[in-house]
């Protein structure tokens, strides 16, 4: 097959490592697959060219730049693209409108990858008027699947579940040795890690508002936020503001969250809505006890009490209550850290995750 991942940014971040990780192993499995992102700083190209993967950016921000649409729609003639597959409302609309251009022999599948349950109604009736065509979406949960079935009318039949899936292997450097690679000190504990780029849906001000609270109790604990500040400085302010600045270090994008949840004592993402979260797949992986929001696709990962602490979107105080519970109770920190490994190995692999989009786009092309 010769498959087309088009992303709407070429910014790093959940979706796009997973993007990665698929082009990846379906061109392990023969097939040819290539990454093209609509507009950004060009990191997953980037990324995508180390692994020798077949990848472009383009700067596409308006539909009226019809030089940059003839770019675009070149490039993918030159490949004989057998399937798009598109991630982000941008690239789903973009998409819809090329398939018009490139003919029925193109099958289109639309990713599905978070809840939002924020979304603008302008943005819900632009998917919803323009989803018919579409052949297939894909959504990485079943709390995202049921939300688009609700809200944007799609129907049920249309849309396949595949979630997430990586490399469970865990990293080769010893905790002590990574410690000392990113300057944590020896007498810091807890380490708590919240892998999220600094967006409003990621719950950073309720982390902040859990730092204050762990910060009285355990007087050298430290709080490790990664990812790239989308906040214009908002969140690192408000840290301030709090006082909780010499306990909360903000790393900016981190391309290796690994190497920090193998060295957290806890990992934490208490985020309002979310779709199949990358970074708790990772701390399962690396052995690191998660404590999450109960909201969208997070309880289909994870269950309560047993691989993890579920909390309400929020609530400090309860984000900070579950942070206290592991790093005090080494029984039920070994217990979340086993059953964690055991359904990460289960159901999440990304080979599971690669086979599985491997069928979907077979069934489509071929009409199986």
């Amino acid at each position: 097959m010769r498959i087309l991942q088009l992303t709407s940014t070429s910014a790093m971040g959940g979706t796009e490592q997973m993007v990665l990780a698929l082009a990846g192993g379906l061109n392990r499995l023969g097939h040819a697959c290539s990454i093209f992102s609509l507009a950004g700083p060009a990191t997953l190209t980037q990324a995508a060219a180390a692994q020798n993967i077949d990848a472009l950016t383009f700067d596409l921000h308006s539909p009226f730049q019809l030089r940059e649409l003839q770019r675009i729609r070149a490039a993918i003639l030159e490949r004989r693209v057998d399937l798009i597959h598109t991630y982000g409302l941008q690239a789903d609309v973009f998409g819809r409108l090329l398939r018009e251009l490139l003919g029925k022999n193109v099958r289109l599948v639309c990713g599905i990858r978070s809840i939002d349950d924020n979304r603008p109604m302008k943005k819900v009736l632009l998917d919803r008027y323009t989803s018919a065509r579409a052949d297939l979406f894909i959504s990485n949960s079943e709390a995202g699947r049921q939300a688009r079935i609700r809200r944007e009318r799609i129907p049920a039949r249309k849309i396949d579940l595949i979630y997430n899936g990586i490399d469970i292997t865990p990293i080769a450097i010893g905790r002590q040795k990574l410690k000392e690679q990113w300057a944590v000190g020896e007498g810091v504990w807890p380490v708590i890690v919240h892998v999220a780029n600094l967006r409003p849906m990621k719950g950073h001000e309720t982390a902040l508002g859990a730092a204050r609270i762990i910060a009285r109790k355990f007087l050298n604990a430290l709080f490790l936020f990664a990812g790239r500040d989308d906040s214009n400085g908002m969140i690192p302010q408000m840290a301030r503001d709090l006082g909780v600045e010499e306990h909360a270090r903000f790393l900016g994008f981190c391309p290796r969250t690994r190497e920090l949840l193998a060295m957290a004592d806890v990992m934490i993402l208490p985020s309002s809505y979310e779709g199949c979260p990358v970074s708790i797949l990772e701390a399962m992986a690396e052995g690191c006890p998660v404590v999450a929001s109960n909201v969208g696709g997070i309880p289909e990962l994870v269950r309560n009490e047993t691989e993890a602490l579920l909390v309400q979107p929020g609530k400090a105080s309860e984000l900070a209550g579950a942070i206290e519970r592991i790093v005090k109770n080494t029984e039920l920190r070994r217990s979340l850290i086993q059953a964690a490994r055991e359904r990460v190995e289960k159901n999440f692999t990304v080979e599971k995750m690669v086979e599985g989009y491997e069928r979907a786009y077979l069934r489509e092309i071929h009409n199986l």
